[in-house]
């Protein structure tokens, strides 16, 4: 017998799955699936303002122009399951749903997070177009300098507005070792102000920082920066159920299987900046 967990529960792990996430989780473009595997965003595209004319034989307004917007298709990128057998101790239907969930949550801090975390970092690096900058080994004389590189980057690229939108993914070597001795690092427990992204330790340049462990950190990266409004992360889930009569377990299995992608909006891809230990080779 088969035990359909979607409706009720695909949600909440969804739910959890981004709260618990320290960067996959933070992003704020919305997509709408349009199939098993693609989202899509539309982005309206925007005139250049008209001089309004008086003396104008037409509209005074200028030229009529239908608005339009830009069409974007992304494929996700990434299809996980598992196959996880219950405990025959476990023989009520209320006990394996109460396991299954155990177990998932389980998955979800130690495994899913984790490997969806280092995922979108990659990622971000990834994408062509973005940012980039050669910043060299960071210590606490160059924290502040890569910054304000990546601030004066997104600045120019109108992809900066500060607040809550901006933020930094820093390894905690690159934090602990370097930016907390830069001088101007704002730790937000001591000040006691509560943090703007969940999950931020503080604040350097306008962007809030959050710490990440140095393998979630894609190579010869120091810290990536992003305005979150360009980064997508969507989750669909496919399968969660638990099968009660399995031939192979004595016992039941759980068996979720979902589908997630990471990237970063073509329209936008600016609002992405890497600093690197090394420029990478072309």
């Amino acid at each position: 017998m088969s035990v359909n967990l979607i409706t009720k529960y695909a949600g909440q792990f969804e739910k959890k799955m981004r709260m618990q996430s320290l960067v996959f989780g933070k992003g704020l473009n919305k997509t709408k699936f349009t199939g098993a595997n693609t989202v899509k965003t539309l982005t309206p595209v925007t005139q250049t303002p008209n001089d309004y004319n008086k003396e104008a034989e037409g509209s005074r307004f200028g030229q009529l122009a239908e608005l339009e917007d830009e069409e974007n298709t992304y494929t996700l990128q990434y299809s996980k399951s598992n196959n996880i057998a219950i405990d025959k101790e476990n023989n009520t239907e209320q006990l394996q749903l109460k396991r299954s969930f155990e177990m998932m949550k389980e998955e979800i801090e130690l495994e899913y997070v984790p490997m969806m975390d280092k995922h979108a970092l990659a990622c971000y690096a990834g994408t062509s177009g973005v940012s980039t900058s050669e910043d060299g080994e960071i210590d606490g004389t160059k924290a502040f300098a890569m910054f304000t590189t990546a601030k004066k980057a997104m600045v120019n690229a109108k992809t900066f507005n500060g607040g809550k939108n901006c933020v930094a993914w820093v390894s905690s070597t690159v934090l602990n070792d370097a930016v907390l001795d830069c001088g101007k690092f704002l730790n937000l427990e001591k000040i006691g102000t509560k943090a703007l992204v969940e999950g931020a330790c503080g604040k350097l340049a306008g962007f809030s920082i959050i710490e990440v462990p140095d393998d979630y950190m894609p190579e010869n990266v120091n810290a990536i920066f992003a305005n979150l409004k360009v980064c997508m992360n969507p989750i669909k889930f496919k399968t969660l159920r638990i099968l009660s009569e399995h031939p192979d377990v004595d016992g039941a299995v759980l068996q979720p299987h979902f589908r997630y992608g990471c990237f970063v909006e073509k329209t936008n891809v600016k609002g992405i900046h890497v600093s690197y230990v090394e420029a990478p080779s072309e």
